[in-house]
């Protein structure tokens, strides 16, 4: 048999596309629509609290440790040392993991011996001999706490005797803390509250070290109040603790609970729980401006704010995905697009009162202000006042000159804005995007689909499309949320506009692919994926043949340039052949298998069996019959209404739904024949084929109408067939043939046409 390439592809693909949906579905990160992200990764030590789809986007590193630069101390050891040795030999000294006797070349070590501190050399001795025991287990592979347990019990007994005698209050505080971490491994949570309490809850000053212990504190705290209290203070002073404290923070109590405990640290608390909340957020952020204005993580938890509202707005606006958070398989209406366009109306008017705080905010007096400028551009974009997001980003430009992070973040909602701030129906792709279109293709698909987006919801779906070709990894759904085939989304251009654009969008593709004459860049970009314009046609003409408009079908089938799609590519017959059914009918003619050969003799027939004075009338609507049928879901010409085929009949937004799976044109053309019939057998064979479409009608109404895959519409369809029940009772002499022995006697009653 002659097999297309391109549909024997297609239905590989068809299969692909039903192998990957069994255990693959959008979700998540893979969705969530994030343009604020320059600011996002300014933010190192709070960025396991990024806004994410995983609610914490917490990937620790090989090694978790700050940098020596960074490193809080570090910073106290070189105070320590009078600022006389290098950050690198200190590192080295503290963290190496060599016995003290291997440092004696050290230069913070030699200091030491110069400065005849024997305090500090005892004291880097004790802690390198005492490091293994800062763990559950001692022994990985016997996992015998009874072993290890009093080792480091008198291990902590030596801490605490050489703390009580030691002078120096810094080494005083180390072992200290010591004492306290390892009595937090040995499980003796007692003593860690004991310790703390007695020494560091009354001391004066605090360095790092008061906080390394407050975090063992805040781990052995029983009160949940207080120790979500404690908890705030960890995460606000130690960046490297401050994943692990956040899970002693009991989002769960009200907030009076826990700032109770406050006394002056109440930024501290409202900073802690907008970490790990995942809804509006703006009382906290006044609260926190109130509290502390030149707070680092206000400034984060704003930009985590607008990250939540990007997906909250324009997951949905955009994609017609739910956002990434929510999870609506308990309640799939939820996802329907009327109320996900509700939910961003309503993210919107939050925007709105973000944009106020915002507005409000002393940009002289928080640490970071242009995040809250940039972030009021993009609120402006956000609550659609373009032309105030246009005057926003203009007043930054001479700022953000060698602002790389804050000049990126202006030039995305420039365009975003810019393209969105147009008329329907005259939008185009604004001269300043197209260079950040090709800029971001590659590492930013969701910008450029953003734009694309913008440009169809303002008419112009002819550049939306040719965008829309250039993606690679996105997902999305239309405003319906169906496709024509498998999935409910769509992944690639083609199967959008099959599935989605009108024949009118479609032609003024074809018109603009055929009259781009264009050799600047952009242009070549832009059109670099759509130059198949044969393929446009057929997609124009398949189109039409789902509206039944079969002149104009055959009009843009025959545009086609010659190629193997206009050559002949099935040897399956619409007219003559029905699938899984013995040849029956006598050809006539022959025809080449073309789509615009199949349209053109479907219009020869239809009009013949129309004509009064045709006197093989029955004979053509029945031809006529067996290529509507043939056009159908169960039928071998299925490719002149789809690309793509499976056995699963999924429900899909196209015009010509209900005919594909019902079999409705079919139906019609054979009871067409079954009137202008001559003879009794042949009319039955009428409505033998007449009922065959009948049952495929209600079968799937069944179906479709069942609230499970595992229902009984085949045998329901059996006994409420009101063609299977007249021909029973108009030719009852050959309803059994017919039913009983199968389609082989089908040509018996087609040859006693006459």
């Amino acid at each position: 048999m002659k097999k297309s390439t391109v549909f024997t592809l297609l239905l590989l693909s068809s299969l692909w596309q039903t192998a990957r949906a069994c255990w693959y579905y959008p979700t998540g990160d893979d969705i969530r629509f994030c343009f604020f992200t320059d600011y996002r990764d300014y933010y190192g030590g709070y960025s396991m609290f990024n806004y994410t789809a995983s609610y914490f986007s917490y990937d620790p590193p090989t090694d978790y440790r700050q940098s020596a630069e960074e490193d809080p101390n570090i910073a106290l050891w070189l105070a320590y040392c009078n600022h006389k040795v290098s950050l690198k030999s200190i590192e080295e000294a503290v963290y190496g993991s060599a016995l003290m006797e291997q440092y004696d070349n050290n230069p913070m070590v030699q200091y030491l011996y110069k400065m005849k501190d024997n305090e500090a050399l005892e004291y880097l001795r004790f802690a390198k001999a005492v490091e293994s025991y800062n763990e559950y287990y001692e022994n990985p592979w016997e996992r015998d706490e009874d072993i290890v347990s009093p080792k480091r019990k008198s291990r902590i007994s030596i801490a605490i005797e050489k703390a009580k005698s030691a002078k120096n209050s810094a080494i005083k505080s180390r072992y200290y803390f010591l004492a306290i971490r390892m009595a937090f491994y040995n499980k003796d949570f007692d003593s860690v509250r004991k310790l703390y309490d007695e020494y560091f809850a009354v001391k004066e000053s605090t360095t790092i070290i008061d906080y390394w212990s407050l975090y063992f504190r805040t781990a052995a705290e029983k009160d949940p109040a207080l120790q979500s209290y404690y908890a705030a203070l960890v995460f606000a002073k130690v960046s490297d603790k401050r994943f692990p404290v956040s899970n002693y923070f009991h989002n769960e109590l009200p907030l009076d609970q826990i700032l109770k405990h406050a006394k002056n640290k109440a930024a501290d608390i409202y900073e802690m729980a907008g970490m790990r909340k995942t809804d509006y957020s703006l009382t906290l952020l006044e609260e926190i401006y109130k509290n502390n204005r030149s707070s680092e993580a206000l400034g984060f938890l704003m930009v985590r704010e607008m990250n939540k509202l990007e997906d909250w707005i324009y997951t949905p606006y955009y994609s017609y995905f739910s956002p990434s958070l929510v999870d609506n398989y308990d309640n799939p209406t939820a996802s329907a697009t009327p109320i996900l366009l509700e939910k961003v109306a309503d993210d919107r008017r939050y925007a709105a009162k973000l944009l106020q705080f915002v507005n409000s905010v002393n940009l002289n007096k928080v640490k970071d202000p242009d995040v809250f400028r940039v972030a009021r551009a993009y609120l402006l974009f956000m609550v659609k006042d373009y032309n105030a997001c246009l005057a926003q980003v203009n007043s930054l430009k001479k700022r953000s000159e060698g602002n790389e992070r804050m000049a990126h973040q202006l030039t995305l909602i420039r365009a975003l804005c810019l393209t969105a701030n147009q008329a329907y129906g005259s939008a185009v792709i604004p001269q300043e995007v197209k260079p950040i279109l090709m800029a971001e293709a590659s590492v930013n698909v969701k910008f450029v689909f953003a734009i694309g987006r913008e440009l169809e919801y303002l008419g112009n779906t002819t550049d939306a499309a040719l965008i829309y070709s250039r993606l690679d990894g996105m997902d999305w759904k239309a405003r319906d949320q169906r496709s024509p085939y498998y999935n409910d989304y769509y992944s690639y251009y083609f199967d959008y506009i099959d599935g989605v654009y009108s024949p009118l969008a479609i032609q003024k593709l074809i018109t603009a692919v055929k009259s781009n004459k264009a050799n600047d860049v952009f242009s070549k970009w832009l059109y670099e994926k759509v130059t198949d314009v044969n393929l446009l046609y057929d997609l124009l003409g398949t189109k039409y043949i789902r509206l039944n408009r079969l002149n104009d079908a055959l009009a843009a089938f025959e545009r086609m340039e010659p190629d193997s799609r206009t050559s002949g590519y099935l040897d399956d017959n619409p007219f003559y052949e029905i699938k899984y059914t013995s040849d029956f009918v006598h050809r006539k003619d022959s025809i080449q298998l073309t789509k615009a050969d199949i349209t053109k003799h479907l219009i020869k027939y239809i009009s013949k069996g129309n004509n009064p004075r045709e006197k093989d009338r029955d004979y053509y609507n029945f031809l006529a019959a067996n290529c509507y049928l043939n056009m159908t879901q169960i039928g071998n010409t299925w490719y002149m209404r789809r690309y793509m085929w499976s056995s699963s009949e999924l429900s899909s937004s196209l015009p010509d739904e209900a005919d594909f799976h019902s079999c409705l044109y079919a139906k019609q053309y054979y009871l067409k024949a079954f009137k202008s019939a001559k003879t009794r057998k042949f009319r039955a064979l009428c409505l033998r084929m007449a009922s065959y479409c009948e049952h495929e009608r209600v079968e799937y109404q069944y179906d479709s109408n069942a609230e499970d895959y595992s229902s009984g519409g085949y045998d329901y369809a059996l006994s409420h067939n009101q063609y299977k029940e007249k021909l029973k009772k108009l030719y009852p002499a050959y309803y059994d043939d017919l039913y009983e022995s199968g389609c082989v006697a089908y040509f018996r009653y087609f040859d006693a046409r006459r």
